[in-house]
């Protein structure tokens, strides 16, 4: 099993690389399967937005149902492949990583996340092979990052610094740099798979069992319950409609 993540600061590139890779590149006798931006299907859903019992959503459970999540469709995807791999090389490419959350969360608060599920940072970095740091776009043309993410500007710096400081312990850590054009930083991330598409990691499999599994999907099920029983009937579809969403996936 080879999993690799695309990570870096906002308007990097990740969507867009991802969406290129499940277009254009092929790998003879190799299965491929890409989980986009969980945090992305949040904010489509509005899920940021609702006010439960009248406040926002702390940013700590924001965070954690993104963490959930994530670690819900890795999971699910590396028992896809270990029962339908058809003897065939598996990589799984994540646009954002279980280790992303620490770069929009203080350092207690994602160790007590952790915490609570009986997850370590270090055994989930071991599960990914490789890193691609797609860096953010700001560095180079802030006019078009304040454009496309007016909401991110203050941030940028920060959060770009951050996940390469939460992510650089990977021993294949790439930082892929800034281009003129998105195409040209899609091509030298193709020419790096080329090279690592055959790495191994271990799985989440190896660390946790079906379990410690079940348990934060249940977890992410009471998430979704309470919040319906606690908020406003408009806010109350929009959580119903991303339950279904997910429930369609297999995530809950």
């Amino acid at each position: 099993m080879n999993k690799i993540v695309l990570t870096g600061g906002p308007c990097g590139g990740k969507s867009a690389t991802l969406a290129s890779i499940d277009k254009n590149y092929k790998k003879e006798g190799h299965n491929f399967y890409l989980i986009d931006e969980t945090a992305t299907t949040l904010f489509i859903n509005e899920f940021n937005k609702i006010l439960i019992n009248g406040q926002s959503i702390s940013k700590f459970d924001f965070q954690t149902i993104i963490f959930l999540v994530q670690f819900i469709k890795e999971y699910n995807a590396e028992t896809d492949f270990l029962y339908k791999g058809n003897g065939n090389k598996s990589t799984i490419i994540c646009d954002r990583g279980l280790l992303d959350g620490k770069a929009y969360m203080n350092n207690s608060d994602f160790k007590n996340m952790l915490k609570k599920f009986n997850l370590d940072e270090s055994s989930l970095l071991k599960t990914y092979s490789v890193v691609f740091h797609l860096t953010s776009i700001y560095f180079k043309d802030k006019d078009f990052f304040k454009e496309h993410r007016p909401f991110a500007v203050d941030d940028a710096l920060d959060i770009d610094y951050n996940l390469w400081e939460i992510w650089k312990k990977c021993p294949n850590h790439f930082i892929v740099p800034i281009t003129n054009l998105i195409e040209e930083k899609i091509n030298i991330i193709y020419k790096y798979l080329d090279d690592v598409i055959d790495y191994n990691s271990p799985m989440l499999h190896d660390f946790y069992n079906e379990i410690d599994f079940k348990y934060m999907r249940g977890y992410l099920r009471e998430f979704f319950y309470y919040y319906s029983n606690n908020t406003s009937s408009e806010d109350k579809a929009k959580i119903l409609k991303l339950h279904n969403y997910y429930k369609e996936r297999n995530i809950v």
